[in-house]
């Protein structure tokens, strides 16, 4: 838990300009920390994978390839990392306003097509394991998860905010939170593909602290909107791993079977 922990904390601490430690460490514990129980190996190379990013935006290379390779060491689905890093490199540059928008697009076809192009990837990656296009993991029975829309809908609202009301605009972090809203398709038909689309979740715990941006910036709306952020976290935790049982965490597991 320790190597899932403290890379998260190192993003938050260093971030605290922009987003609540406290916010932020509380959406970590309340969406991400439970699964990490039942998936250890991919949590921690997705918290190696956010400290990678985290070094890349400071320009810190040889940290963040450092980043990198353990996160790959630690579940190899970490590859992902390289398309994280090319979508930052678009859109930090001076083109990144005209870039937004192809990127959506293109984010958008992947999410239609997206039986072809795992097998694309798997054919060009063999290293990857070839048990995630199997029947099992390629494709499942449609049920939408409720909890997560609701979720993720929150996260893609902000998400938009983050271009359109945030005066120095962050692209990179708005595209992290489309994809990641995206992802709910994806991980609805597909069970690897939901797996993969966790390393954009991730960058949710720096995305929900702002969704302050839709209300006047002054002290007592800060402490609203904490308020409201804390109840609703609350009530994701309560029903996705209480009541409904997700990731088969037993000492949380306190309603049904």
């Amino acid at each position: 838990q320790l190597f899932v922990m403290i890379p998260i904390y190192i993003v938050i601490w260093h971030q605290r300009k922009k987003v609540s430690v406290v916010y932020s460490s509380a959406v970590f514990y309340f969406v991400f920390y439970c699964n990490s129980y039942n998936t250890i190996r991919q949590n921690i190379a997705m918290s190696f994978l956010l400290l990678a990013t985290y070094f890349l935006q400071t320009k810190r290379k040889w940290y963040c390839l450092a980043g990198f390779v353990v996160a790959f060491g630690f579940h190899k689905s970490a590859v992902v990392g390289i398309v994280i890093f090319l979508i930052y490199g678009l859109l930090t540059n001076h083109f990144k306003k005209w870039l937004y928008y192809p990127i959506v697009a293109a984010v958008i076809v992947a999410v239609m097509l997206y039986d072809r192009l795992i097998l694309f990837i798997y054919r060009f990656m063999p290293f990857l394991p070839q048990r995630y296009i199997s029947e099992r993991f390629l494709y499942r029975e449609a049920n939408w998860p409720i909890t997560d829309t609701v979720l993720m809908t929150v996260v893609f609202f902000i998400s938009l905010a983050l271009v359109f009301l945030k005066k120095d605009k962050d692209y990179f972090l708005a595209m992290m939170g489309f994809i990641a809203f995206c992802g709910l398709w994806m991980g609805n038909v597909s069970a690897a593909m939901d797996r993969l689309f966790w390393y954009f979740k991730i960058f949710i715990i720096l995305i929900l602290p702002q969704g302050v941006l839709f209300f006047k910036k002054n002290q007592a709306n800060r402490v609203l909107y904490g308020c409201l952020l804390g109840l609703f976290l609350s009530g994701y935790w309560v029903l996705y791993f209480g009541m409904l049982g997700n990731a088969e965490v037993y000492p949380y597991k306190f309603f049904g079977n």
